[in-house]
């Protein structure tokens, strides 16, 4: 008998569901009235104005990217310009120091090889004396005139076409 109770409990529930029992609906916002006269010209101008106005916006958005690459390809230029300047001041300043070793040193290309700071005066003239002092081998040697054999005679001469002529008999 308990089962046939649950059975007809069913049957009343299902029978309330489809009696007109209210239900809660959600309000629902209906248009306007259909009789409401639409301006169609009005509607028209706003999307034409707005579609004027996207492609402003595009335009600007085409310039500003426009720029921005103009604007990259000038601090890469600045970056290759900064480059070379500093290219051009170290060989200025090289040029200057081998300037400054001429005739005081020999292979002057070479002594800046060995070059340092110690031997540049706050000035930023070399201190070749000092420079010697620590690199004697770049010393140059003073030629004065050539030897006289002994009898005040001057050596004779070792060139080739002097040879030539000697073993000639010339």
């Amino acid at each position: 008998m308990g089962t046939d109770q649950g059975l007809e409990q069913e049957v009343k529930t299902d029978a309330a569901v489809d009696a007109d029992v209210p239900v809660e609906q959600e309000a629902v916002e209906t248009p306007e009235s259909v009789d409401t006269p639409v301006d169609v010209d009005a509607l028209q101008a706003e999307v034409e104005r707005l579609r004027g106005h996207n492609e402003k916006l595009l335009a600007e958005k085409k310039a500003a990217k426009s720029s921005l690459s103009e604007v990259e390809q000038l601090q890469e230029r600045l970056q290759a310009l900064e480059e070379e300047n500093a290219t051009a001041k170290a060989e200025a300043l090289q040029s200057r120091r081998v300037a400054q070793l001429a005739g005081k040193v020999a292979a002057p290309e070479k002594a800046l090889l060995l070059l340092e700071d110690a031997h540049i005066g706050k000035d930023g003239v070399i201190d070749v004396e000092k420079f010697l002092a620590d690199n004697p081998m770049f010393a140059v040697v003073k030629s004065g005139p050539a030897p006289v054999a002994s009898g005040g005679k001057a050596p004779e001469a070792t060139d080739m076409n002097a040879v030539l002529r000697k073993a000639a008999g010339r």
